[in-house]
């Protein structure tokens, strides 16, 4: 295909850089097939590859890596120029990319791009640096089920190929992030049914409505008008993320799914067979919230790992401490033991 007919660069499921011919060399692109120089097996031996050869790279996720050559001259470490024209036939990367249902902890920083601003991240140092740290949020790896709806669809595509420990920088159009702003989500809502749970509506204030959260527009003459659009609905957004662990064994789905719920330590989790067997603390079982969680936790279990097919929750009311039996013994057997 001559150069001058290929396809234009844009976010696409098959391409995931804008307008890489532009800018200042770079040696390693993902590209739609029609581009392809030399294929790789994995990002990360083209990384390598280009690194080694001190070459600068700029790496996102897609079924494969290929060394594009910079464009004066055409040549990468000593190839011969490419005919014009010529398109190599792609060989299959070598691993597995993530499907749905796979359970797997990431690292991650998503940008506002027009303005800057970390929006969410999974790093303190990041967050603190941006001045958005919170003492109450729970950094670090964040486990997530794909195709669960938990991150940005574009987000997830480019996950979907990365090895673990292998990273990605992409940005993504409104609908690959959080949607085109819609109209009919900015709604009239009567005065009376935010004050009547003890609601004082404010500009800038967000409230509950129907299940809906939204961000109050303008208040005035008994009406109050919501934006029920995602604060970044409409907006591109940078995401710069780490693809950390997939988690393969039923044992650490299951931890994991029932630490994303309750962040409690003196838990333990063993399996049996198709059988998840979860040892917590008495005082749980009295707590509403905690049920509630145990109870998101079991569908959870259910729906993503097919390993297990049973959970069973077990509480100790109290146990006896063994110097205490042993006292108790001596003292029954000493006495002939009880009589009714």
């Amino acid at each position: 295909m001559p150069r001058s007919s290929l396809p234009p660069l844009s976010f696409t499921s098959t391409c995931l850089l804008s307008d890489p011919l532009s800018r200042a060399k770079v040696d390693v692109i993902v590209l739609h097939r029609a581009y392809l120089a030399r294929p790789y097996k994995s990002l990360r031996n083209a990384r390598e590859r280009c690194r080694a050869d001190g070459r600068r790279t700029s790496c996102v996720g897609a079924a494969h890596a290929f060394i594009v050559p910079s464009l004066d001259p055409l040549r990468v470490s000593g190839q011969e120029k490419r005919e014009e024209g010529a398109v190599a036939e792609p060989e299959v990367a070598a691993q597995t990319a993530l499907k749905q249902g796979d359970i797997v902890l990431v690292e991650y920083t998503l940008v506002e791009k027009e303005s800057g601003k970390v929006v969410e991240t999974t790093s303190e140092a990041v967050a603190k640096e941006a001045g958005v740290y919170s003492e109450e949020s729970k950094y670090g790896p964040k486990l997530v089920v794909i195709g669960s709806g938990e991150l940005p669809s574009g987000l997830e595509e480019a996950l979907a190929n990365l090895r673990e420990g292998e990273e990605v920088e992409v940005t993504l159009p409104p609908e690959k992030a959080f949607g085109k702003r819609d109209p009919s989500k900015v709604r009239v809502i009567p005065a009376r049914e935010l004050s009547s749970r003890g609601v004082v509506p404010r500009v800038g204030m967000v409230v509950e409505v129907r299940g809906e959260r939204g961000v109050v527009l303008s208040v005035g003459s008994g009406r109050v008008i919501v934006d029920f659009n995602h604060p970044l609905a409409g907006r591109e957004v940078v995401c710069r993320a780490k693809l950390v662990k997939v988690l393969r064994e039923p044992l650490e789905k299951v931890k994991g799914l029932l630490e994303r719920r309750i962040a409690v330590e003196d838990i333990g989790v063993t399996i049996e067979g198709d059988t998840a067997a979860i040892t917590l603390p008495y005082r749980l079982l009295y707590s509403s919230e905690s049920l509630a969680a145990l109870e998101q936790f079991a569908r959870d279990v259910e729906m993503y790992v097919k390993e297990v097919r049973r959970v069973v929750l077990t509480s100790t009311l109290f146990e006896r401490a063994a110097a205490e039996q042993k006292g108790t013994g001596g003292l029954e057997a000493a006495g002939g033991g009880q009589t009714a």
